[in-house]
């Protein structure tokens, strides 16, 4: 697994469409004599392990990786300019190969039936998940429960091995801002006859600001941030006619989502009618807020105390503020989906997060995915299935 890992880092590729990752995983298989289902609109594949009757857990990893220039310095580094895996999803998918292998060894033990999911898109909203839901991934067989695994950094406290659990709302809502501010341009000397859109988008940016702290519950989590401003034409004399700004939404519950999106409407609106601009908002619905299922939940928490011991799990207290498109899933079936903590240091010694161009990950304890996703699989169509 820890060969296929790297091999994947090597090939990197970005959103619903990755021919080499796709080839990589049939290739896989294919030599373990694994049958599996292809889609029309994407790279993404399913395969069934089991009997024909009884209930169905699916195990899902997602394969794709981010429009980022990798700058470590280790032998399987991305091959691809521009693309690198940064977020772990080559694990996850050497973890579900290597979990369908054992599986298809044993495939006569299994009581039901056990679904593959290795999903495209993760990273490129709408998401994947929210297309392979779509494609009728859990349906035939129905799908009954769901599990995935996320490899990251640390929270405090964890160390390699770990397994990080929260029942109930585990990573948050996402949804994308884009505004496009019009107003009137002119000399920079003259700002008494323009309607000058900078100001009238950094006055916006400011008043966003304060959605959170005076308008949500201080024990809901939730983020404004923007993340992309464009005016101008680099020039110091000329008002711009236009500007826009980008950014992001993450909340933790879905009042909360519904509270923020109204907020920014009405702030937006009211911060441009008093600057005199015109203005187009879009808000984009991104991924919902993933939550995790209690019984589910517990069941993974047991599966890693009786694996590994019970100073080996993790108890997340908050809400993560990162987005999964594994919550369109877990919206439709009860699911968990669990952090395996899996640091590991750059050259310079420096452990770096997610989406960063030297972030890598521990792949010596791969095998403690799939022995998660095995025991809790097994452990779930048995207590199911009689």
């Amino acid at each position: 697994m820890q060969n296929w890992r790297r091999q994947l880092h090597e090939i990197p590729e970005v959103g619903l469409h990755l021919p080499k990752t796709k080839a990589f995983v049939k290739e896989k298989l294919d030599h373990m004599g694994i049958l599996y289902e292809e889609y029309p609109g994407h790279s993404g594949l399913t395969a069934v392990l089991g009997k024909k009757e009884g209930r169905c857990i699916a195990l899902r990893a997602d394969m794709d990786a981010l429009p980022i220039q990798e700058e470590n310095q280790v032998p399987y580094a991305s091959k691809h300019p521009g693309c690198m895996h940064a977020c772990g999803h080559d694990a996850h998918t050497a973890i579900l190969l290597g979990t369908a292998e054992i599986l298809k060894k044993n495939e006569n033990a299994i009581s039901g039936q056990i679904k593959l999911i290795f999903q495209p898109a993760e990273e490129t909203p709408p998401g994947g998940a929210l297309l392979m839901c779509r494609d009728g991934v859990l349906e035939n067989p129905h799908v009954d429960a769901v599990l995935g695994v996320h490899m990251t950094r640390m929270i405090p406290g964890s160390q390699n091995g770990d397994v990080v659990l929260k029942n109930g709302s585990y990573m948050g809502a996402d949804d994308v801002i884009q505004l496009t501010i019009r107003g009137k341009g002119g000399h920079a000397s003259e700002p008494e006859s323009c309607v000058d859109t900078i100001f009238a988008a950094c006055s916006c940016i400011v008043a966003l600001q304060q959605i959170v702290s005076r308008n949500i519950n201080p024990n809901h989590a939730a983020v404004i941030t923007i993340t992309d401003f464009h005016a101008g034409s680099g020039t110091d004399n000329v008002i711009p006619e236009e500007a826009k700004i980008i950014g992001t939404v993450r909340t933790s519950n879905e009042e909360t989502r519904k509270i923020i999106l109204k907020r920014i409407r009405e702030v937006i609106k009211g911060t441009m009618e008093a600057a005199g601009a015109d203005f187009d908002l879009k808000l984009i619905p991104d991924y919902p807020v993933l939550v995790n299922d209690k019984k589910m939940t517990d069941l993974v928490r047991k599966s890693v105390r009786e694996l590994y011991g019970e100073h080996h799990v993790v108890e997340e207290t908050t809400c993560s503020m990162g987005g999964d498109d594994f919550a369109f899933f877990s919206r439709e079936v009860p699911g968990c989906y669990f952090t395996l903590a899996a640091d590991k240091a750059a050259s310079d010694g420096i452990i770096y997060q997610a989406h960063h161009p030297k972030f890598d990950i521990d792949d010596s304890i791969l095998d403690r995915g799939v022995a998660i996703f095995m025991k809790t699989a097994l452990a779930y169509l048995e207590n199911e299935c009689k």
